[in-house]
């Protein structure tokens, strides 16, 4: 497309001051657009200004900004939220106990597959939540976190998680 693409990405869902600085450098190159991620969909981050006033455009991607007017790209995650609930009951024969870890709740995409997550879930009188545990991004649950879930609700038959990486690690 004859374009250049600088990429840059903190070590973690949950490094915003890493993020600002990134953004803060993509804007001291004036490139022509940025697309993030939002560590916090909720705080208008201090770039959104500085963006504007330069003229370069921000859209989103994955996970989306509450309250500001910045194109999404990414899929329906109230919408995955709910199908990974239908596909759970299904696995469980619709009745149970289930555990829910998310990644932070400050970004959209968690809060949005939760809340699909639970709105389905209430239709499924058979089926309950025993635990959300949040605040998990990349592969930071670790073996002995998870353990210590395993032996606290040993009866607990599926756990849903927000982040697919998360889910690898669990």
């Amino acid at each position: 497309l004859e374009m250049d693409l600088i990429f840059l990405s903190p070590d973690s869902e949950t490094n915003e001051e890493a993020q600002v600085k990134m953004v803060r450098t993509l804007l001291k190159r004036n490139v022509d657009v940025i697309a993030v991620s939002p560590i916090d969909s909720y705080e208008k981050p201090e770039y959104y200004d500085m963006a504007r006033e330069k003229g370069i455009p921000i859209v989103s991607y994955d996970t989306g900004f509450s309250g500001l007017e910045v194109p999404y790209i990414g899929i329906d995650n109230e919408q995955a939220g709910r199908k990974l609930a239908q596909y759970l009951a299904e696995e469980m024969n619709h009745e149970g106990e289930v555990g829910i870890v998310s990644g932070s709740l400050k970004q959209m995409s968690h809060r949005q597959r939760l809340e699909g997550f639970l709105a389905y879930m209430d239709t499924e009188p058979k089926i309950r939540v025993a635990f959300t545990e949040s605040g998990y991004s990349n592969l930071r649950m670790t073996e002995k976190k998870v353990r210590k879930i395993r032996r606290k609700y040993p009866w607990v038959q599926g756990i849903m998680a927000t982040s697919a990486v998360t889910a690898i690690g669990i």
